[in-house]
């Protein structure tokens, strides 16, 4: 045990990144104004401009890696989702997000489209249900259970069938 062990490995801990200051924030913002940098970004192989934006970086004094560049990105992408999203809930954006103007400009219309595909979803679902309410029409009066569907005639079911009856009312206002 004395000599014949064998060193155990050196555990490496990940180092947290230095804070982004206001001055890097918006030297990288400024950058993924230009067109050809953000299409890129977009693009499925970004570590090429990712690499390019560091080496712009340096030369305005920041020193900053190609990973922690895109860490920074990704942290804005979703600071800014947050924020609109607490915009079109409470009306309250620049609040949370100290940069939203500048990635709205980025990003607004990439967000904007999911969005307005989300609404058209849940009003086609409301446009559903209100088809669905109107449609069939469930009435009970003195112990008589009347479907009305698409206002066509009525049809009674009997009183003598309780359980067809109770099967009918459960089915139409459970499906």
């Amino acid at each position: 045990m004395n000599g014949s062990s064998s060193p155990k490995p050196v555990r490496r801990f990940h180092q947290r990144a230095l804070i982004w200051d206001l001055e890097e924030t918006r030297a990288l913002l400024d950058l993924l104004k230009d067109e050809r940098i953000f299409k890129a970004i977009e693009s499925v192989r970004t570590r090429e401009i990712y690499h390019e934006i560091a080496e712009r970086l340096k030369q305005s004094g920041f020193n900053r890696d190609w990973n922690q560049i895109r860490g920074r990105v990704k942290n804005l992408k979703f600071s800014y989702k947050q924020a609109r999203a607490l915009h079109e809930e409470q009306g309250q954006s620049t609040l949370a997000c100290r940069f939203y103007d500048d990635l709205h400009y980025l990003f607004g219309h990439k967000y904007k489209r999911q969005r307005s595909k989300k609404r058209s979803l849940s009003q086609h679902q409301q446009q559903q249900q209100q088809h669905i309410q109107t449609s069939l029409n469930i009435e009970n009066e003195n112990e008589e259970i009347v479907l009305n569907i698409n206002n066509n005639e009525p049809d009674d079911i009997s009183d003598d069938d309780d359980k067809a009856r109770e099967f009918c009312f459960l089915f139409f206002c459970f499906s």
